[in-house]
């Protein structure tokens, strides 16, 4: 994964990547409330994660988008009562997330930003190109 994103300057077109989205198993996701971050295996995981519920539809809806160290960003986000009142105990936020490498983590989080249109948005930074990957495959 480590050459899968190189970035030749701002004024190009970035190449479509593909990272590997990380589940529970191969049918089922991570519920965020649940994750237990204190496993060694997050320790050095950096990347783009994606947090979301599913609607009484049954489709998905985007909470949050967001990159930087997992275990970090995650345990944030699993204290943060404006993210956590969107799960309900019938309807949990689950979360999934892919490892990227920082010089294209920005770009990737723009992408999944204004492509997954979080109910939480942060601004994106008109200066940073998008990098397109592919999307877990419940959106």
């Amino acid at each position: 994964m480590k050459n899968l994103f190189k970035i030749a300057s701002r004024n190009t077109i970035k190449e479509q990547g593909n990272v590997k989205w990380i589940r529970y198993n191969l049918d089922q996701w991570y519920v965020l409330e649940d994750l237990n971050l204190t496993n060694d295996y997050f320790e050095e995981i950096f990347g783009v994660y994606i947090i979301w519920r599913f609607t009484w539809t049954g489709k998905s809806e985007t909470i949050r988008v967001g990159k930087g160290m997992i275990k970090y960003k995650l345990f944030e986000l699993k204290n943060n009562s404006r993210i956590m009142k969107y799960g309900k105990p019938a309807n949990p936020l689950y979360v999934t997330w892919a490892e990227a490498e920082q010089d294209a983590a920005e770009g990737i989080e723009k992408y999944l930003g204004l492509t997954l249109n979080p109910v939480v948005n942060v601004p994106y930074s008109k200066d940073i190109e998008m990098i397109k990957v592919n999307l877990p495959d419940i959106f």
